[in-house]
């Protein structure tokens, strides 16, 4: 497992400071319970350490998923790292879901919104599903990273559901996967 690309930013409604990024299963087997450790350090020793999950639970070998660490003002660091753990599985993912129709905008001066319609392809019904977005800047380095629910609690094998899922950052997105 490894880290791809992280973002720094201060959401300044909120004061959090958030190092959002992206990591990739570069291991032959699928991986779940995929935890990502960020550690602070000032002057090399450690002042601030917090785990997180991808937002993706399982990822088959190749497969991206964004995180996201949101905190209060840290205390003050001039160096940060990442740790991954993961534990193999034979299980997939459950992800047999078809996005219909999705389409993005700015909501307001600095939120994007996506906005779509996604299909239950699987042979039975699945509850709170999940639509996990990730956004990048024009270099192709992550920006954002966000989840959402779908409106619909539960959906019936070949239900479909509409989601809207917004994050900061509008003027700096070029583009995004879901």
């Amino acid at each position: 497992m490894e880290v791809l690309s992280v973002h720094r930013y201060v959401d300044v409604p909120t004061g959090q400071l958030h190092f959002v990024g992206e990591v990739r299963n570069n291991t032959s087997r699928n991986q779940t319970f995929v935890r990502i450790t960020l550690t602070l350090r000032q002057a090399g020793q450690a002042v601030y350490s917090a785990t997180v999950f991808s937002m993706l639970s399982t990822l088959r070998p190749g497969e991206l998923s964004p995180f996201d660490f949101a905190m209060t003002p840290p205390p003050p660091y001039d160096s940060y790292g990442f740790a991954i753990t993961s534990q193999p599985t034979d299980r997939d993912p459950v992800d047999d879901f078809a996005i219909l129709s999705q389409r993005s905008f700015t909501d307001t001066l600095t939120t994007l919104a996506v906005v779509g319609e996604l299909r239950n392809d699987l042979p039975s019904a699945v509850a709170f599903v999940v639509v996990v977005g990730t956004f990048y800047d024009s270099q192709g380095a992550v920006w954002n990273a966000g989840q959402v629910y779908t409106l619909l609690d539960r959906l019936a094998a070949g239900q479909r559901s509409p989601f809207r899922l917004a994050v900061s950052g509008a003027p700096q997105i070029v583009s995004y996967t879901l």
